[in-house]
């Protein structure tokens, strides 16, 4: 899908109001279900966040929401004349199909100046799931803690807070979204999932989605990788990793002091 690049001020992200965690999370992710419903949550404002402040669509694909102080976007289909959006409304659901069932091992969101996503990408974001041990699907173990913890944080399955490193991710995303330079001004989206193999079956392909040999996107150079965060309920784990030209992070040689010569 293609979009056209402008420029956003972090100004710009503001809210109606400084809503708390449960307007847009679930109080607690005690549960599988309430886990589940967690990640869709997490991963949808991630990627309406993103895609907003790297301006891939107009202001108006967007709604304001806020969580404890933050203030965020979340791509919404009414309201908005514009193809891409609803494209990518269908992937991300698509998306969550594969994530209900425990399929899903990675979601990578490709920007490249060129329609043809098997071509050279400009920067990628990954998310990457795991599921608990007593799932169909076990990538990573949770340990619980003793420590006590006041009422204003949310539990997971096992008593860790999720609130904090769920913010961090959130706040790393606008951080990080801001300090990159400013990408071409025609750009497309792909979206690219793989799955846990060994729990998939053979045939499977959410909806909105086709077979491809392809597993990985190609760079200019070698990318730079930056962890944006880590959060895991119990139920769920999310991490989110940005792959982007190392040239963005490249400091410029010092001028000469010619005083010394």
């Amino acid at each position: 899908m293609a979009a056209v690049q402008a420029t956003r001020n972090p100004k710009e992200l503001t809210a109606v109001d400084t809503a708390t965690w449960s307007s847009m999370f679930p109080t607690d992710v005690k549960t599988q279900q309430k886990s589940l419903l967690f990640v869709k949550k997490l991963v949808a404002v991630g990627i309406s966040t993103i895609t907003y402040l790297r301006c891939i669509f107009p202001e108006s694909a967007y709604g304001d929401k806020c969580c404890e102080g933050l203030n965020l976007k979340m791509l919404v289909v009414d309201g908005c004349d514009c193809p891409g959006v609803d494209q990518l409304i269908n992937y991300i659901n698509g998306a969550f199909h594969a994530i209900s069932n425990k399929y899903l091992r990675q979601l990578t969101l490709a920007i490249s100046s060129v329609e043809n996503p098997d071509d050279t990408a400009i920067e990628t974001y990954t998310f990457r799931f795991g599921y608990s041990l007593d799932g169909t699907a076990s990538v990573d173990s949770f340990t619980s803690g003793g420590s006590r913890v006041n009422n204003n944080e949310v539990m997971s399955r096992y008593g860790k807070d999720i609130k904090r490193p769920t913010l961090k991710m959130l706040r790393s995303i606008i951080v990080l979204t801001q300090s990159l330079e400013e990408i071409p001004p025609d750009v497309y989206l792909s979206m690219r999932l793989l799955y846990y193999d060994q729990v998939t079956p053979v045939d499977y392909e959410p909806p909105g989605f086709c077979g491809t040999e392809v597993t990985a996107y190609n760079f200019a150079s070698q990318p730079t990788v930056i962890k944006v965060g880590d959060v895991s309920t119990g139920y769920h784990s999310v991490k989110l990793r940005v792959h982007t030209a190392d040239t963005q992070f490249l400091l410029e040689e010092p001028e000469p002091d010619i005083t010394q010569q």
